[in-house]
């Protein structure tokens, strides 16, 4: 297997658009600590409502929420709640693990045991490929099924399945391709197989998260690749069933897939962005109010501790030693001492 793709220089500069704001990411480490929680838990409902939906399952974001807080308690009961408690299980896995699982045909089938643990499929059928043909099917923005794509026959999935691998981790190994661009292919790839019986869709989501948080794209747990996809889902389902008939034929149209997922992601990090401005947390290279003002009154207070802060600010203990973390890793502030008894000054001060 070797997709013939043409790096053009629309791709580049999507990459690199990218590649830089990953770079500022995790050098900046946005956000900040005292409001991580409650944004990645708004991802994660967010990540689970739009996969569903992308699979034509009619939940929005409120629905899978109290669902969520529902099956703490008691068992899934239909279809719906089942889909919903597998693959909160197996994102849940992947954002807590990632860093444990290598991309092998084992990974994926165990994912796929995950995903349809609660399902009314036979045990023995769990994490086996497909014996049957399946489709690719096609959902609008409101979850009525419009059509659907032939995919690789059963007698052929296991061996596709162990060439696409394989592919996956020569392409990673070597370096040949760009990751965006490896993991665009797999994505693409291993939708025209569709290699299990059920719950392809959402499968392929949860590898393609994988391969993103296993090179470095983590911020992907403030704002999920397929909240951006769904946002244009007569887009990406005009794109896909054009390119995957197009891998039937002498020219498959792997760039018109790599651009349209590198569209897809530079939509996640201005998704990202917008909501960061909304939540009014400072962006790459911008300093959080709270920083600006403890540099403010030490021009004052010389020499001042936590406590005092803590009375001046009316802001709590922990997002002040954060913040005053910050300032230190970036050298702009001193401490004397340890513990609470510790005081804190600008260095312009000494």
């Amino acid at each position: 297997m070797s997709p013939g793709l043409e790096i053009t220089a629309e791709m580049l500069q999507l990459i690199a658009e990218l590649d830089e704001f990953k770079g500022e990411w995790r050098a900046s480490w946005i956000p900040k600590v005292d409001r991580v929680e409650k944004i990645q838990k708004a991802a994660y409902i967010e990540h689970i409502g739009a996969t569903l939906r992308l699979d034509g399952i009619k939940q929005n974001d409120e629905d899978i929420e109290s669902l969520l807080l529902k099956l703490q308690s008691e068992p899934c009961g239909n279809k719906t709640e089942c889909a919903v408690a597998g693959f909160a299980q197996a994102l849940t896995q992947i954002y807590e693990r990632w860093q444990e699982f290598n991309l092998t045909e084992e990974t994926i089938q165990d994912m796929h045991r995950l995903l349809m643990q609660y399902s009314d499929l036979p045990k023995d059928a769990l994490g086996q490929y497909k014996k049957n043909s399946n489709q690719i099917e096609i959902f609008d923005a409101k979850g009525k099924k419009l059509g659907g794509i032939e995919t690789a026959g059963p007698d052929h999935a296991p061996e596709l399945m162990a060439d696409l691998v394989k592919w996956y981790d020569e392409a990673n190994t070597t370096k040949q391709l760009h990751p965006l661009l490896s993991i665009a292919l797999f994505q693409l790839i291993m939708t025209s197989i569709h290699p299990f019986e059920e719950a392809n869709g959402r499968l392929i989501r949860c590898v393609t998260t994988l391969l993103l948080l296993k090179n470095g794209y983590n911020y992907l747990l403030f704002y999920p690749l397929e909240k951006a996809i769904e946002e244009n889902i007569d887009g990406y389902y005009t794109v896909l069933q054009t390119v995957q008939e197009s891998l039937y034929t002498e020219k498959p149209d792997w760039d018109r897939w790599a651009v349209f997922f590198l569209h897809m992601l530079r939509q996640q990090k201005t998704g990202l962005m917008r909501q960061l401005k909304e939540e009014k947390i400072p962006a790459s290279g911008e300093m959080p109010e709270l920083s600006e003002w403890i540099l403010t009154l030490m021009r004052t207070h010389k020499r001042i501790n936590i406590s005092e802060l803590e009375k001046i600010t009316g802001e709590k203990r922990s997002i002040i030693k954060a913040r005053l973390n910050d300032l230190m890793r970036d050298s702009l502030v001193v401490r004397y001492g340890q513990g609470r008894g510790a005081a804190y000054s600008a260095l312009l001060n000494d």
